[in-house]
């Protein structure tokens, strides 16, 4: 079976399927933006390790599972299928993506570079991409809601 064919069935007649598309289109555009401003930051800072790094998120994980059983749960489990499976997995990665380049990966970081990298200037800056982080969630529930 092509792979276009798939991806046809999936993005056409699955819950998430045009959400996914937009998510998509998203990632895309902001992509270059990072690429042209040329920051710094993203993808040179020192890492901890691999399990170390998912320990300290457990909670998150945790809390992420809770969304993805939920997603499914508002799809209706008699309406589960392999496609709709693979529609919100690719969802789910792409809103995450997108908001984390966004945010953390573009925002926190440019902030960081404008304001400088004392403790209290790279406070300030999380806050600050914390807020358009919020902001993204108030636009998708207002979205969602209507």
């Amino acid at each position: 079976v092509p792979l276009y064919y798939l991806f046809d069935i999936m993005f056409n007649f699955t819950f998430f399927g045009s959400s996914v598309i937009v998510e998509i289109f998203w990632v895309l555009l902001l992509i270059p933006i990072i690429l042209i401003f040329k920051n710094k930051y993203i993808f040179t800072q020192k890492r901890k390790g691999f399990i170390k790094s998912i320990w300290l998120a457990w909670p998150i994980i945790i809390f992420a599972l809770l969304l993805l059983i939920s997603g499914i749960s508002n799809v209706g489990l008699s309406n589960i299928n392999f496609y709709e499976v693979i529609a919100l997995l690719l969802y789910t990665f792409f809103i995450g993506l997108f908001e984390e380049l966004m945010c953390r990966g573009w925002l926190q970081n440019e902030f960081i570079e404008r304001f400088g990298n004392n403790r209290k200037n790279v406070l300030f800056s999380i806050f600050i991409s914390g807020f358009f982080f919020g902001v993204i969630h108030i636009v998708n529930f207002l979205v969602d809601n209507h």
